[in-house]
């Protein structure tokens, strides 16, 4: 895993946690900065997504550990973001510079100690299961590199900042409790800093499929 400083560089660097054997063979990293613009495919605006800074770095492992694997990983012309959908731009103009000012607020430490104490849960505590419930999650994703197919994925279950979490970490743990040899032998996975993606595969894909998590690809 590369070596590089903290702080905000660190933070906004796609390429991060990319493993040091590969990092010449990857693009350079986009950066995660809140931004605003039209999705054609999706036909919506979109805005920045508070967890694209940390999905962004794993996905990106994921792709570099595959690339010490195999030599290819998700192909050479890979990259990858994220970004939350709003309802219009004045919505989406209005997350982004929250989310900017919040982020510069929490780089100041009696203002992060001030938003922790008067706004963040304490541990333990989080949302009653009746809001959980009409939160669900509906993840999309498109892909235009491999031209002249264009992909569009689905991701879609319930909550995502719990109930999802909470399964997808389960699923997870059961892989590696009743697919072990599964998982050495197909997936050819030895050990390490590894993610999900790359350990498990499409063994965590079938087990989340059986509990009714929707996750399909289909061509644009």
């Amino acid at each position: 895993m590369a070596e590089k400083e903290g702080g905000v560089g660190a933070m906004v660097d796609q390429n991060q946690l990319i493993p040091e054997s590969v990092q010449s063979k990857v693009l350079p990293a986009k950066i995660s900065i809140p931004a605003v613009h039209y999705d054609y495919d999706f036909q919506k605006w979109q805005t920045y997504f508070v967890m694209s800074s940390s999905n962004e770095k794993i996905v990106k492992r994921s792709h570099g550990l595959a690339l010490e694997a195999n030599g290819d990983g998700y192909g050479p012309q890979f990259t990858y973001g994220e970004t939350m959908s709003a309802p219009g731009l004045v919505s989406a103009a209005t997350a982004a510079i929250g989310m900017g000012i919040g982020g510069a607020a929490l780089t100041v430490g009696p203002l992060r100690r001030f938003i922790q104490n008067r706004f963040m849960h304490a541990p333990g505590e989080g949302p009653s299961d009746s809001l959980s419930i009409v939160l669900p999650e509906n993840v999309e994703g498109s892909s235009e590199e491999a031209k002249p197919v264009r992909a569009l994925a689905v991701i879609q279950g319930g909550d995502p900042g719990y109930a999802e979490t909470c399964r997808y970490l389960v699923e997870g743990a059961l892989c590696l409790v009743k697919s072990e040899d599964q998982i050495r032998n197909e997936n050819k996975v030895k050990g390490g800093v590894l993610t999900p993606a790359h350990a498990f595969g499409q063994i965590l894909v079938r087990r989340l499929q059986d509990r009714n998590v929707n996750l399909t690809v289909s061509k644009l």
